[in-house]
């Protein structure tokens, strides 16, 4: 009898706890880097008491530890970012080519600073040697933003110029574009503006047509005028009336002494005694002719009948309907 030998086999399971990165947990966590500071600030707090029971029993927490903890975090993301380049500033090496001009160094607090040339001036230290922070990076986002709110929601240069009185982003731009259109606010106060559909333009801007055949009339002014150069002369008022074509767009000015109807009426004779009979004419009724809308409506009734002039006078308060001559 043939004896089968089964061989038994034991599973055993081998559980491994792994040390997660508390600094990116927290990054990652919380939306506010003062909250950071603060939450690592206790802990730094707990371990100098375990170390020290002479210590400070205050409940509050300082402005000293609140930049230990700024700078403990910055560090640390520092040597998981800038790894690399550490390593190549502590050995003198050469440094990669995006590198190279901002003459990086280590500080006494082990952080990358940016070197310069202003070492002479009476700027602060950050200021003279600003931090080095990666382009894509939480910690990053959160320094943005805590900058932007804390300085009541600057723009895009105005932000920037603040960021660099402390520390220095690669690539700083997209950063903080990309901080701005995040925040609620900014976009309230920034709304976009709605760009109607424009009509289509008139037959007689768009046809082939003599000069001066349809114009557009309106009124430039006052301007000082003196009779003579002598000293202590009069200073009167005058105004230039202005004819724009509607298909060339050529301009005719024609001097006036006021703004009535007859001085108005003067200029269009001597404006049709020099370019020729027009076939359609537009004017407001503004203040350009205030006081005349009556004598306009006669003249433009004779003209209508005499001459064969279409007169069409614009909207009050409408000056958007003679484009043309608003514009010159």
């Amino acid at each position: 009898m043939c004896e089968s030998v089964y061989s038994e086999e034991k599973q055993t399971s081998l559980h491994v706890s792994l040390e997660e990165d508390i600094i990116c947990d927290l990054l990652h966590k919380f939306s506010s880097i003062r909250k950071i500071q603060r939450i690592l600030a206790y802990v730094l707090r707990f371990f100098l008491k375990s170390k020290d029971s002479l210590q400070s029993k205050t409940s509050f927490i300082s402005s000293s530890e609140m930049r230990k903890s700024l700078i403990y975090i910055i560090r640390h993301v520092q040597r998981k970012t800038f790894s690399d380049i550490i390593d190549k500033i502590l050995s003198n090496a050469l440094l990669p080519k995006p590198f190279r001009k901002l003459a990086p160094f280590l500080d006494s607090e082990g952080l990358v600073r940016v070197g310069g040339r202003l070492n002479n001036s009476n700027f602060t230290y950050d200021v003279k040697h600003p931090i080095l922070l990666p382009k894509s990076h939480r910690l990053t986002d959160l320094i943005i933003e805590w900058i932007h709110q804390a300085n009541l929601h600057p723009g895009l240069k105005t932000l920037h110029c603040l960021i660099l009185q402390q520390f220095w982003i690669l690539s700083p731009r997209s950063s903080i574009y990309k901080c701005l259109n995040r925040c609620i606010r900014c976009f309230r106060c920034k709304p976009k503006s709605y760009n109607p559909y424009m009509a289509d333009l008139p037959s007689l801007r768009i046809s082939q047509l003599k000069a001066f055949s349809s114009i557009c009339i309106d009124f430039a002014g006052p301007f000082s005028l003196t009779m003579h150069r002598y000293r202590k002369a009069k200073i009167y008022k005058g105004y230039v009336c202005v004819f724009v074509c509607s298909a060339t767009k050529a301009i005719h000015l024609e001097a006036t002494s006021d703004l009535t109807s007859e001085a108005f009426l003067a200029a269009f004779k001597r404006f049709v005694s020099r370019r020729g009979r027009c076939s359609f004419t537009s004017s407001d009724q503004g203040t350009n002719f205030k006081g005349a809308s009556n004598q306009m409506l006669q003249f433009a009734q004779v003209a209508a009948q005499v001459l064969s002039i279409t007169w069409k006078f614009n909207p009050p308060g409408s000056p958007h309907f003679n484009g043309l001559a608003e514009a010159v």
